[in-house]
């Protein structure tokens, strides 16, 4: 195992969203390959209120041998509205695909995209652009 990351973080009203940026490598002797970053976790009632820690975002796991990627979705709340929020989903539940994706070898789009500091998470399931159909 190997691999880099970096600690970012940003602090809301009355919660810290945190993260670990950056890919991880899992390397077997064969010369398989799997890529993988972590979620953000969210620290809620820093100020007031009830202290609470959630995960937030998505996470992908690459097998860079055999192009195939899993998408994990860490959450599936949304509150929408300021002034008369709604709320849908619930924050303890994940959802995730397996595909086989386009090629992923030595692509720094790639890497940036899912593992860099400006991470583009995954919100929607049915919306990934480099499934291959």
């Amino acid at each position: 195992m190997h691999g880099y990351f970096e600690q970012c973080g940003k602090m809301g009203a009355n919660s810290f969203t945190s993260s670990l940026r950056g890919p991880c490598f899992l390397d077997f002797k064969d010369g398989h390959q799997i890529r993988f970053g972590f979620p953000s976790y969210k620290l809620g009632g820093m100020v007031m209120g009830e202290r609470t820690i959630e995960t937030v975002g998505s996470t992908t796991f690459e097998d860079v041998t055999n192009n195939r990627k899993a998408v994990i979705l860490m959450s599936s709340y949304k509150k929408t509205g300021w002034i008369r929020s709604t709320y849908t989903g619930k924050k303890d539940e994940i959802s995730g695909i397996i595909y086989e994706a386009y090629d992923m070898k030595d692509n720094p789009e790639t890497v940036k995209k899912n593992y860099g500091k400006e991470i583009q998470m995954v919100e929607d399931l049915s919306k990934l652009k480099d499934v291959k159909k």
